[in-house]
């Protein structure tokens, strides 16, 4: 009869990338949309002023594109990324280039990177 050797090797599974990963989550004031704005009568933004602006997250070196997304049409956004420190910046932004933020991510936390967006409109 033959005899039959079997080895069983134990392997180890690497961690799950979701459990490293953290958010970036934000809203995006626009304004004003109209030349003359009364309390009463609010210029309401229009959904593809949002849609038409995008997340830009850099990596630490500023320069680097790690993620790029539109705002939804309510001027919000949320972005998964491994855990690290980004710069964000919402193009286009208004007048002259839109300001990087920098924010820290830490894993399963979301970290909130709102922006005021000043459209120059008076």
């Amino acid at each position: 009869s033959t005899m039959v050797m079997l080895t069983v090797t134990k392997k180890t599974l690497p961690v799950p990338v979701t459990s490293v990963r953290g958010y970036i989550s934000g809203h995006v004031t626009i304004g004003p949309i109209c030349p003359v704005e009364r309390i009463d009568h609010p210029c309401v933004v229009p959904p593809e002023v949002y849609t038409s602006r995008n997340v830009i997250v850099y990596e630490s070196d500023k320069t680097t594109v790690n993620e790029k997304i539109a705002l939804d049409t309510k001027g919000d956004y949320k972005i998964a990324l491994i855990a690290g420190t980004y710069w964000v910046q919402i193009e286009p932004a208004g007048i002259g280039a839109g300001e990087k933020k920098k924010v820290t991510v830490t894993s399963s936390t979301v970290s909130t990177v709102d922006f005021n967006i000043d459209t120059g409109i008076r």
